[in-house]
């Protein structure tokens, strides 16, 4: 997640250039042992407005390089920066192989861990520059409306797109769901265009229950369909039932 209200990620080629250098798949072979998915965006597959494609940049070193000289042609200063995250050593692994590769595209980075208690309000002050964070879970994507909408508090980016808000509330004023992945669609090729955040992985939940327990995520929904699995926020307890 860039701080995009200071430099140097208020430039959309700063945030190119880390884009770029960033190998997502060795990422996940390397760190994640092939067992998460990477992301192209904030939504995950069955999540309204998912794409296969938004987009995002792909892994090209070169042009890594060359935005990060680019960038100092325009600013006078060197493309480098630094990574505020959790402390514990699972992300630790995780950022230190971001600046790795950041390395590799001639991209000073410095890692700034922290108590995971404290990053949520450093993310609300401005004296950071990147996050290594999760956020934005699954389900309805008006549940993102007040995490991305311009000039609110949890915006923690701090960036303000008037388009970004403009199909934000277009897609909640919306009834027909069609209409309305076709909104959120284009959320997230915004997102992929202008790079408020590079996406790393979605994460992978389970509930471990006993074989007589049955309806962990919910009743099915009045239509007749399954109630949605994904589970960042926990998960629904009124249709559980158990066998007896």
């Amino acid at each position: 997640m860039f701080n995009t209200s200071k430099a140097p990620f208020d430039s959309l080629t700063a945030r190119r250039a880390v884009a770029s250098a960033l190998n997502r798949d060795e990422m996940r072979s390397v760190v994640f042992l092939d067992q998460m998915t990477m992301a192209s965006g904030p939504f995950a597959p069955g999540v309204t407005g998912y794409l296969e494609d938004t987009g995002f940049p792909a892994y090209d070193p070169d042009e890594a390089a060359a935005l990060a000289e680019q960038y100092e042609r325009e600013t006078g200063s060197p493309l480098e920066f630094a990574i505020t995250s959790s402390n514990s050593a699972s992300t630790l692994q995780i950022t230190g192989f971001i600046q790795d590769q950041m390395a590799q595209a001639g991209i000073e980075v410095t890692l700034d861990p922290i108590e995971q208690a404290q990053q949520i309000s450093t993310a609300l002050g401005d004296k950071w520059q990147v996050q290594y964070w999760r956020n934005h879970p699954g389900g309805d994507p008006d549940t993102q409306y007040y995490w991305w909408y311009g000039g609110s508090p949890v915006n923690f980016g701090k960036f303000k797109d008037p388009e970004i808000d403009a199909l934000l509330d277009e897609g909640r004023s919306m009834p027909e769901q069609s209409a309305r992945s076709k909104v959120y669609q284009d959320v997230n090729r915004l997102f992929a265009e202008r790079l408020y955040n590079v996406w790393t992985n979605w994460s992978n939940w389970t509930i471990g229950t006993s074989t007589e327990v049955g309806g962990v995520l919910g009743p099915d929904l009045p239509d007749g369909s399954a109630p949605f699995p994904g589970l960042a926020t926990g998960h629904p307890v009124a249709g559980i039932w158990m066998q007896q």
